[in-house]
């Protein structure tokens, strides 16, 4: 593993980038029905309850402190190479294993993210650089100072040798995986713009590809633990998902895999409107300011889940089935003599 570049924990420097290090790391060991941990780069209570648990687990003196070479530094790397070992089977991306926890299904959430990310449509089977290797569907490894630990990442999903190779098709080595690997991350100028516009290059410098099967099992790992995380973690700020609608639990779905499972720190009136099940409200609050990519394509269509769920809540669809990609119509309006609009009227319904 890469060192880290300061101490992580109870009075440590706390640097971003270790910070993800080392929550990365803990993730990678996290006991099953655990919450993963966001791996923002902030050391918050979590973090440092994951970090003593995981010390207690191993025997280790529960300081809330790590560093390199010290013997919780050396039980995270002996952690990580059993949980990683490079076997076509070994799951990459950290999350309790759980049956599958919403309304909605896993098909239903792949058809929705699949086109907003790419990854299929686009071709981005390969690996890519982006601060971060990565490749499509937003499934990222780790940067040039955590380099093994990245590798390692990738070495845990199943690649095959792309059509026009002399193995085409053959499963790819944890060799040929690493190799891959360090050519896109040795690739700085390309990386420093990002996989935009540059997939071509990125394709052509590649071997490896990852097959279509363990992309969606990669992406279907990784949201259980984002479902989870909510369920789990975000009562307080959220409200019960386990009730909410089925449109309203794929537009937090989405929000989580675009922003993160604390997305609700950066959209709090939206979390005000989910506490108060006034999914009409939510609907305002669930757009992002940010209009590269295809998020505003994301926002308009996490506005029409919120307001499906809006109408699903007054009687005008099944709140347990998913009503996304259609709209759930709207009746005549029988408050025109008032000057009461829909709106208006739906809110009053929600908050009461």
């Amino acid at each position: 593993m890469a060192n880290l570049s300061g101490s992580v924990g109870r009075n440590g420097k706390n640097l971003r980038s270790d910070v993800m290090t080392v929550q990365r790391l803990l993730n990678a060991d996290m006991p099953v029905g655990k919450a993963p941990l966001a791996e923002d780069g902030v050391f918050g209570p979590k973090t440092l309850a994951a970090l003593t648990e995981f010390q207690r687990r191993k025997s280790l003196a529960q300081t809330g402190l790590i560093s390199s070479g010290d013997s919780t530094w050396v039980r995270l790397g002996q952690a990580l190479t059993a949980v990683r070992a490079p076997s076509p089977q070994a799951p990459v991306l950290a999350g309790p294993s759980a049956a599958w926890p919403a309304k909605f299904t896993f098909e239903q959430f792949w058809n929705f993210t699949e086109p907003l990310e790419g990854g299929i449509a686009a071709n981005c089977m390969f690996m890519v650089q982006d601060l971060q290797v990565a490749t499509g569907m937003g499934i990222t490894f780790m940067n040039k100072a955590n380099r093994n630990v990245g590798v390692a990442m990738a070495a845990g999903l199943e690649w095959v040798f792309k059509p026009e190779h002399a193995k085409a098709n053959q499963k790819c080595s944890r060799t040929d995986i690493e190799l891959d690997y360090d050519t896109v991350l040795s690739m700085e100028e390309l990386g420093r713009k990002g996989p935009g516009g540059h997939l071509p290059e990125w394709k052509k410098i590649t071997n490896c590809r990852i097959t279509l099967d363990e992309m969606k099992r990669a992406v279907k790992k990784r949201i259980i633990g984002n479902i989870n995380h909510i369920r789990t973690q975000k009562g307080a700020s959220l409200g019960n998902f386990d009730s909410f609608p089925a449109d309203a639990q794929l537009c937090i779905a989405s929000l989580t895999w675009a922003r993160g499972n604390d997305f609700d720190l950066f959209f709090p009136k939206f979390a005000e409107a989910c506490r108060a099940a006034d999914w009409f409200e939510a609907a305002e609050q669930c757009t992002f300011s940010n209009k590269e990519n295809t998020l505003q394509k994301r926002s308009a269509q996490q506005q029409l889940m919120m307001r499906n769920a809006g109408f699903a809540k007054v009687g005008l669809g099944d709140p347990d089935t998913l009503h996304f990609p259609g709209k759930l119509d709207l009746p005549p309006n029988p408050y025109d003599e008032l000057k009461t609009t829909y709106r208006e009227r739906h809110h009053e319904i929600s908050r009461g």
